[in-house]
C-alpha cells in the first residue's frame, strides 16, 4: 500500500505537456467547422479590405544640404556626431533636420497645394491642368477651410526621413495617380529650395544694404569736409604765415583724411557683402529626383491575406 501511494504523485511536466497537446488535437477535431469558418470569415474581409481599397503609388526623391562648418571646430568630431544622430559645427538652419522639418511646414505646404499639376482625370470641372488642392476635391465651407483640410492630407500623404551618417534628405509622396506623386515630390523640393534662397540671402542682403548706404552717407561727408577745406583756402591764401590758420587748415585736412578712410573701408566691406551674398546663398544637391513608380506601394494584397488567415 505504502508502495502504491510512493508511486501515485502529481503528474510530471512530460505527462502535462502531453495531455495539453492531445486536449488541444481533441478540440480542433471537434471544432474544425467553426474555425474553418472563422478563418474562411477572416481572409474574406482581408480579402474585400484589399480589393476596395484603391492603390497607392509612392515616388520619393532625395537631397543632401549644403553644410557649412563653423570656424574652429574640427571636421572630425562633426562628422562622428553627425553618425550618432546629433548636428554640431553646422547653424541649426543648415541641419538635415530643419529641411525635414521645412519639407511639412505651412508654407511649403500651402505652396505645393496651390501649384497646377497636369493630370489624366478629365471628370466634369478638372480640365488637363488644375491646383493640388482642386484634385484633392476635400470640399469645405470656404477656401480657408478647403485649404485647410488639405494641408492636413498633404502632411498625411508626406514621408520624411532622414540617413544621419550622410545627411541625405528622402522625401516619399503617396498618390493614386504615379505621375502626380512624382511631381509634387518634386515641387516640395523646389519650395524648399526657394525658400531656403530666400531667407538665407536675406540676412546677407541686409548687410549688403545697410553698408550700401552708409558709404552714401560717408561720401556726403566727404564732400561736405572737402567743401570747408576748398572755402578755408579761397579765403585764406596766405594761411602759412598764420600759426591759427595753419592749425585750422590742419583741422580740416584730418577731417577730409578720416572721411576718405571711412569710405575706402566701407568700400571693401560693401564688396566683401556682395561676396556673401552669393556665397551665402545655401544649395541642396538633388541626388535622385522622383520618378513615376511603375508599381504601387500598397495595399499589399499578399501581406494582408496572410494577416488575416493569422488571426483567424
Amino acid at each position: 500500500m505504502s508502495e502504491l501511494s510512493h508511486h501515485a504523485g502529481p503528474p510530471q511536466p512530460n505527462d502535462r505537456d502531453d495531455i495539453s497537446v492531445l486536449e488541444l488535437i481533441s478540440v480542433v477535431v471537434r471544432r474544425w467547422r467553426i474555425l474553418a469558418v472563422t478563418a474562411a470569415i477572416s481572409v474574406g474581409l482581408g480579402l474585400g479590405y484589399a480589393l476596395m481599397t484603391p492603390p497607392a503609388f509612392t515616388a520619393t526623391t532625395s537631397f543632401v544640404p549644403e553644410a557649412q562648418s563653423q570656424r574652429g571646430l574640427p571636421s572630425g568630431l562633426a562628422g562622428i556626431a553627425a553618425s550618432f544622430g546629433v548636428s554640431i559645427g553646422t547653424e541649426g538652419s543648415q541641419s538635415p533636420r530643419f529641411y525635414a522639418e521645412i519639407v511639412k511646414s505651412r508654407e511649403i505646404l500651402a505652396q505645393t497645394l496651390q501649384t497646377r499639376y497636369a493630370t489624366r482625370r478629365s471628370t466634369a470641372g478638372i480640365g488637363d491642368s488644375t491646383t493640388l488642392l482642386g484634385l484633392l476635391a476635400l470640399g469645405g465651407r470656404s477656401y480657408a477651410d478647403s485649404l485647410g483640410r488639405g494641408l492636413s492630407t498633404l502632411g498625411r500623404l508626406i514621408a520624411v526621413g532622414i540617413d544621419n551618417q550622410t545627411s541625405i534628405v528622402r522625401v516619399s509622396v503617396d498618390s493614386r495617380d504615379p505621375d502626380l506623386a512624382a511631381a509634387v515630390a518634386n515641387r516640395l523640393v523646389d519650395c524648399v529650395n526657394d525658400f531656403n534662397a530666400k531667407t538665407r540671402q536675406t540676412k546677407a542682403r541686409t548687410r549688403r544694404v545697410f553698408v550700401e548706404a552708409r558709404i552714401a552717407d560717408s561720401e556726403q561727408q566727404l564732400r561736405g569736409a572737402e567743401e570747408q577745406l576748398k572755402t578755408f583756402y579761397q579765403r585764406n591764401r596766405s594761411w602759412e604765415q598764420s600759426p591759427e590758420l595753419r592749425v585750422e587748415e590742419g583741422r580740416f585736412r584730418r577731417q577730409v583724411d578720416i572721411r576718405q578712410e571711412v569710405l575706402l573701408t566701407l568700400r571693401r566691406e560693401y564688396e566683401v557683402a556682395r561676396i556673401e551674398e552669393v556665397n551665402d546663398t545655401p544649395v541642396i544637391t538633388v541626388i535622385d529626383p522622383a520618378v513615376p513608380p511603375l508599381e504601387k506601394s500598397k495595399p499589399k494584397r499578399a501581406f494582408l491575406l496572410l494577416l488575416a488567415l493569422s488571426v483567424g
